[in-house]
């Protein structure tokens, strides 16, 4: 299996390069730590989940909640999912949302795994984040 990380700031185009990949090569899918993020966010507040309207820094909070519990909280959800992946006959997982050196450090020590980092810079966001958002630890780690 290869499992393609991809890097970068907010808005800097991580889900356009993941949708490219995606798109040329087979038995692929596109998935990220965020869904598991996200999920606690639906549950306890009123964001009906649509991007344009994400409370980032609830998101933020949520993160650091889970990695408090355990560091590798995240990226241990996400190798569950390539063993379901890799059952359902999917050859390519897509994570369109490193944020964390320990993200990537994790599934590089994985034997089974052909691990592929891309990192995405940009000149200019198209998020408008606010200075809090922007100086958390997942904007400025990697």
């Amino acid at each position: 299996m290869k499992l393609f990380l991809i890097a970068g700031k907010a808005g800097s185009g991580k889900n356009e390069v993941a949708d490219i990949i995606k798109k040329n090569l087979n038995n692929s899918i596109v998935t990220g730590f965020s869904k598991y993020i996200k999920l606690f966010a639906l549950e306890f507040t009123n964001w009906d989940g649509r991007d344009f309207h994400k409370p980032r820094a609830v998101l933020q909070s949520i993160g650091d909640t889970l990695r408090s519990v355990r560091e590798d909280f995240l990226t241990k959800r996400i190798k569950e999912d390539l063993l379901v992946y890799k059952k359902l006959g999917i050859e390519n997982v897509i994570v369109s949302d490193v944020r964390l050196i320990n993200e990537i450090e994790y599934f590089k020590k994985e034997k089974d795994i052909e691990v592929i980092t891309i990192r995405v810079n940009t000149k200019t966001s198209k998020k408008n984040l606010n200075e809090s958002e922007k100086n958390h630890r997942t904007e400025l780690e990697l």
